[in-house]
């Protein structure tokens, strides 16, 4: 197990566990900086694949404060939990991949602050941008007790959502699609 704390350190925690493990984040403090979560991929036949959680100490709130867009690196096989932390300034992003290999993408107790960021009366700055993008077709997303802004996951990964709430941050915008153009997303 690594940690990191006072601001500091994130993208290199994150770097350690990269091959298996977990970051423990110990603090409530703002860490300015846009990461990529890593978890290395397996090919093998029969191997099975490695496992990164990344979760705030019990009792604190992290907020990741990114300048854009956060990678997630997630290898063949690869699962990421992402566990009590906030993340604002942009959304997550699961690339389309060159194999048929799942991932795995579990976000519990998390906040993707709608609309990116917020004004100074709640209001999201962005309102529709999208807080996840996964154009990962063998991706599987569960999103458990979460706030999230909106979702646009491949129609064909599967998604399940238990007991969260996806704003869009304003009325005429999209919660939920599958690529950005308004129309319909995976079943969820």
């Amino acid at each position: 197990q690594q940690v990191c704390s006072g601001g500091t350190g994130l993208q290199l925690g994150l770097d350690q566990v990269a091959g298996g493990g977990r970051l423990s984040i110990e603090d409530s403090v703002a860490y300015p900086e846009t990461p990529t979560f890593k978890v290395h991929g397996v090919t093998g036949a029969g191997a099975s694949g490695k496992k990164v959680i990344v979760s705030a100490r019990n009792g604190a709130r992290p907020v990741i404060l990114a300048t854009g867009e956060s990678t997630l690196a997630i290898g063949a096989r690869g699962t990421l939990v992402l566990e009590g932390l906030v993340i604002a300034g942009g959304a997550l992003r699961l690339a389309a991949a060159g194999d048929d290999e799942p991932r795995t993408l579990i976000l519990r107790d998390c906040t993707l602050v709608p609309g990116l960021s917020l004004k100074p009366d709640g209001g999201a700055t962005s309102p529709g941008q999208p807080s996840l993008v996964v154009r990962h077709p063998f991706a599987k997303v569960t999103i458990e007790r979460c706030i999230t802004g909106p979702l646009q996951v491949d129609t064909h990964a599967q998604v399940e959502l238990r007991d969260t709430i996806v704003d869009a941050g304003a009325p005429h915008e999209v919660a939920f699609d599958g690529d950005g153009s308004g129309g319909a997303g995976r079943r969820l």
